[in-house]
């Protein structure tokens, strides 16, 4: 009505020069208070003179007051694409209680539109501008590794394979998310998707696993582990030391095998200058040896 009754006012002045003087009036006016061209899918950050910031998405009529700044960069409106996702697959070894895990975790994380999460659309937007997208993957992979890091420090390899239970541990699932990840999710504006999908022995524990997967004795494995091999093309893979294969075997989990410190009193004359012993004994007692009476 208003429009109305100014364009007649405009055309009683001017005739036809007055209606095209009223519309060019009225379009720079607006222009002061409407917020045009922002593309499908994408946000735009408001900034008003006391800092507030608010949201605006794609539509015809988005309002803004004539003191509101869209926020820039270098030089241009900053749209924030909602369709972003970035993530990364990820391989990293972790030292378990007894030796070394390869693993390999897969993320993803995008801009939180959930409405059910803490905190609204426009405030997860906001908190997701206020970062570089890298610096929000450093951070979620630096507390993935704690995660796998804190886990694996405290398990034996054998009790790491279970990926369906360190991914319900460490990184929750639909209904029970992990309170790490939420809490990340939550100061960052993402939501992040992220699971574990391999947890193995380190290439060359496996390897040396399957050499000493035959052995019958302790001593069996010691010569095992300190033999050279020679591969396919030539090359020799040098064994290991006494003194390593010896810690190698300590650190190995077999069910009858225990450390034991045991006092030698040696008179010999030959031995004055003995400072290190070591005993290894057998991984079990087979049927045959039992019958002969060996012990």
């Amino acid at each position: 009505m208003i429009i109305l009754i100014f364009g007649t006012i405009f055309y009683s002045l001017f005739g036809i020069w007055g209606i095209i003087i009223f519309f060019i009036i009225l379009a720079y006016f607006t222009s002061l208070f409407l917020e045009d061209d922002i593309p499908m899918f994408h946000a735009l950050i408001m900034r008003g003179g006391t800092g507030k910031m608010r949201v605006l998405f794609p539509g015809v009529f988005n309002f803004k007051l004539p003191w509101e700044q869209a926020h820039e960069e270098n030089g241009a409106k900053k749209y924030i694409d909602l369709r972003v996702e970035t993530g990364e697959i990820c391989n990293d070894t972790y030292p378990s209680k007894d030796t070394l895990m390869k693993t390999q975790y897969v993320y993803s994380l995008r801009p939180d539109l959930r409405k059910s999460n803490n905190g609204t659309i426009e405030e997860n937007i906001i908190k997701f501008s206020s970062f570089e997208i890298s610096a929000i993957r450093e951070k979620a992979k630096a507390l993935f590794s704690m995660l796998l890091s804190d886990w694996y420090a405290n398990k034996s390899g054998d009790d790491l394979k279970n990926k369906s239970l360190i991914n319900k541990k460490l990184f929750g699932t639909k209904d029970k998310p992990s309170n790490a990840v939420t809490e990340f999710e939550k100061e960052h504006g993402v939501e992040i998707s992220v699971r574990l999908v391999d947890s193995d022995f380190n290439d060359n524990v496996q390897e040396y696993r399957d050499k000493i997967a035959g052995a019958k004795t302790i001593n069996e494995i010691r010569n095992i582990l300190m033999k050279d091999d020679i591969h396919e093309d030539g090359t020799v893979a040098k064994g290991v030391s006494p003194e390593v294969a010896d810690q190698m075997i300590k650190f190995m989990e077999f069910g009858n095998y225990s450390e034991k410190v045991v006092n030698l009193n040696i008179k010999a004359p030959d031995l004055g200058n003995l400072q290190n012993v070591n005993l290894l004994g057998g991984t079990g007692i087979t049927g045959d040896e039992k019958k002969e009476g060996k012990k």
